[in-house]
């Protein structure tokens, strides 16, 4: 269902300056207030009826941000000049199948697959000579090669769910503990595959 908090008076459908906030948690908070700061008014939607985003919010859509067949359901009609999408995993898909669906500035699908698919983002990066880790993309530990890779190996879901969960640093050589990484990363990863790096020390 959708809320408002506005006077329906007050230019309440002006659809030029409407944008969709996907999701409202804390994280997005902070995003809501300033798109308004901008002379925005901002429809949240998240599939937590208590999100604190809802509270700042012009307007709020209580529906998970995975299922884009409904919000793009409940929001038919409406005008839109853009998407915003502090999020991961599933959520940009949504993203881009709204944007791909309304025509508006947002996230592309092509952008939120290297932005959830840690193998996407390697190839990308090796087709544009972006510098990046020796990586690899395995279903198990079964994959994997040690000879393939230096001393220390960074272990992660390729499909992120839930940014940096379940993300291990460990040695190569230690077959129990690469095994049991990789098995930690796939419970966390949105496609069954685990993403196997080279660990480089310095900044993130």
């Amino acid at each position: 269902f959708i809320e408002s908090s506005m006077n329906k008076t007050d230019n309440y459908l002006d659809k030029h300056r409407w944008v969709i906030c996907l999701g409202a948690g804390k994280s997005q908070v902070s995003l809501i207030k300033n798109a308004q700061l901008l002379g925005y008014r901002v429809l949240a939607i998240d599939r937590n009826p208590k999100a604190p985003g809802f509270d700042f919010a012009d307007e709020s859509m209580v529906e998970s941000t995975h299922n884009s067949n409904n919000i793009i359901e409940g929001i038919k009609g409406r005008e839109f000049c853009g998407l915003l999408a502090r999020c991961t995993g599933g959520a940009l898909f949504t993203a881009a199948n709204i944007v791909k669906e309304y025509k508006i500035p947002g996230v592309s699908y092509d952008l939120s697959n290297i932005a959830t698919s840690k193998s996407a983002l390697h190839k990308f990066s090796l087709d544009n000579n972006i510098r990046v880790p020796h990586g690899v993309k395995v279903s198990s530990g079964k994959e994997f090669n040690v000879n393939e890779f230096s001393d220390q190996i960074i272990v992660k879901p390729d499909f992120t769910i839930i940014g940096k969960k379940s993300i291990t640093k460990v040695k190569s050589s230690n077959k129990h503990e690469v095994n049991n990484a990789i098995e930690l990363a796939l419970l966390s990863s949105g496609n069954e595959f685990v993403e196997i790096e080279d660990f480089i020390e310095g900044y993130d």
